[in-house]
């Protein structure tokens, strides 16, 4: 069976050595069982005075505690009471050189499971040693067992507010509450590397300043910090401090810190370690979170000047070129018309960033009216055959010749459509084909329409079918890069469309073509209420 060091090293983690106190009043004892055990992969140390032994315990995490029963000032039994209660993790063996039936009763009410008569051989040490060091560990591991099964309630927790107060509130709670930590604070980085105290901080006064010296070095350092009563004057005795600085790989965020009454065990440096980890991809993710409402603030603002701003300028463009190719002919009027239909493209590029800022600010409602959707496809493809003749590409249309009521918003939905078959015509090669096809309640069975846009275009890769819809992206292939726009045209149909509770999908291969399909309700669940998120 493999021993603790071993079984560390196996699993890629740097080895963890026992550490062992030895506590008797016999010197040469002492010196015996350090020597003894130093044979093996532990540390050991010892007091001679019970007393000094308990400080020792109190601001170091060791392993195992060997103590004699009978001692001056303090015996071993009582002395182990204290030190078990603080740290019920810790192993303890007994050597006493008399055995009485009241000792062991209380030795095995303590938790001690162990014992060692004196004169004692020493293959019997080394056993009674390894046996008590592998029952500690197997508690230890326990421990953290139950501990990895609370994390994913703890990062769920961490991680489910993306305000840093809040945040670091929950952090607090979960650090008091599983450590019996007796202070707790926790600071984040700004920008110039300055630390700063969030909310939620349990710190007493006379605390305050090592806190935040032993924070500042474990910030400046990248690795934790610790440090004890006897090192802070103003701690109590037996106090530790430790600091935990959160990062994420070389991104220094913050520090925790938290103190307790006597030595941490490794098990709650480990869960504080998890803690740490867990509550600096929390802030780090709140943080991002809210550069990038900041990001889509100042893109929703320029947008709504620019827009503003350009279309003044623009409706005189339009006005006056209006004005001068009525009043010119041939290549003059030609050219004019040129200037008016560029001028109505940027036009409609506004409108579309318009709608896209509406949609973020889900400013977005439906002004929703009865009407038959086949007349609406019809003027939409009607509007752009001419522009499918400019391109050389057929535009047909086939329509169901009953008409088929739909409660919707006829502009909103008439521009969504417009993009599709705009979308089509644009990417078919001259000669090619578009061909709008409507199925309406007769055809389908049920109270919905159904619009089919196929063309014979140069089709879509399959890498890039699930992102059709996405702003501003645009297909990768070098035969499509010669179409102008900004790819934003289908990302507002889908906003449209689902925002009468219908669905669009695309079907296609490269090379192939494609077939993209507008699924809508007659009537929208709620016609004049729904808004787009």
């Amino acid at each position: 069976m493999q021993g603790p060091v071993a079984q560390s090293a196996a699993l890629g983690f740097e080895p963890h050595i026992p550490r062992i106190l030895v506590i008797d009043d016999e010197p040469s004892i002492c010196v015996i069982v350090q020597k003894t055990l130093s044979l093996e992969p532990y540390a050991v140390e010892y007091a001679t005075n019970p007393l000094e032994g308990l400080r020792r315990l109190r601001e170091t995490a060791f392993d195992l505690l060997i103590t004699d029963i009978s001692m001056p000032y303090l015996d071993g039994l009582t002395l182990a009471e204290q030190v078990r209660a603080a740290q019920p993790l810790l192993g303890i063996v007994v050597m006493t050189a008399y055995s009485s039936f009241e000792n062991i009763a209380r030795a095995v009410h303590t938790g001690i499971a162990d014992f060692i008569t004196k004169p004692f051989d020493i293959q019997q040490l080394r056993l009674t040693v390894s046996r008590a060091l592998e029952r500690q560990r197997l508690q230890r591991d326990n421990v953290r067992l139950h501990t990895l099964v609370k994390i994913v309630d703890y990062s769920q927790a961490i991680n489910s507010s993306l305000e840093l107060d809040a945040l670091a509130r929950v952090v607090a709670d979960i650090v008091v509450q599983e450590t019996g930590a007796t202070a707790f604070a926790l600071w984040t980085s700004q920008a110039a590397g300055q630390l700063v105290l969030q909310p939620g901080a349990v710190v007493p006064d006379r605390l305050h300043l090592q806190a935040l010296e032993l924070a500042e070095q474990a910030f400046a350092e990248g690795r934790p910090r610790r440090s004890t009563g006897e090192a802070q004057v103003e701690a109590e005795p037996g106090e530790t401090l430790l600091a935990l600085p959160l990062q994420v790989q070389a991104d220094r965020i913050g520090v925790l810190v938290v103190a307790h009454a006597g030595a941490q065990h490794t098990v709650i440096e480990e869960l504080l370690g998890i803690i740490a980890g867990q509550a600096a991809l929390a802030i780090r993710n709140a943080r991002q979170y809210h550069a990038l409402r900041e990001l889509d603030r100042l893109k929703s603002e320029f947008i709504g000047i620019a827009s503003h701003e350009l279309r003044t300028p623009l409706s005189l463009v339009l006005g006056y070129s209006s004005l001068l190719r009525n009043r010119l002919s041939g290549r003059e009027r030609e050219s004019l018309q040129q200037i008016i239909d560029g001028a109505m493209r940027i036009g409609d590029i506004i409108d579309d960033l318009v709608n896209l800022r509406r949609s973020d600010l889900q400013q977005h409602r439906l002004e929703s009216s009865t009407f038959d959707i086949w007349t609406v496809v019809r003027e939409v493809v009607a509007e752009l055959t001419p522009l499918a003749k400019t391109r050389q590409v057929n535009l047909s249309v086939e329509c169901p010749p009953a008409a088929t009521e739909i409660v919707a918003d006829r502009e909103k939905l008439s521009l969504a459509l417009a993009n599709v078959v705009d979308n089509a015509t644009k990417f078919t090669p001259a000669g090619g084909s578009v061909r709008v096809v409507g199925q309406g309640p007769e055809q389908l069975n049920l109270p919905q329409a159904v619009i089919e846009v196929h063309d014979t275009g140069v089709g879509i890769a399959e890498r890039d079918l699930s992102r059709v819809f996405e702003r501003f992206y645009q297909v990768a292939p070098t035969a499509t890069r010669a179409h102008t726009g900004l790819g934003i045209g289908l990302a507002i149909t889908k906003i449209f469309v689902e925002l009468h509770g219908g669905q669009v999908q695309v079907q296609s291969e490269l090379g192939q073509g494609s077939v993209f399909q507008v699924r809508l309700p007659l009537v929208p669940a709620e016609p004049s209420a729904r808004f787009c998120s």
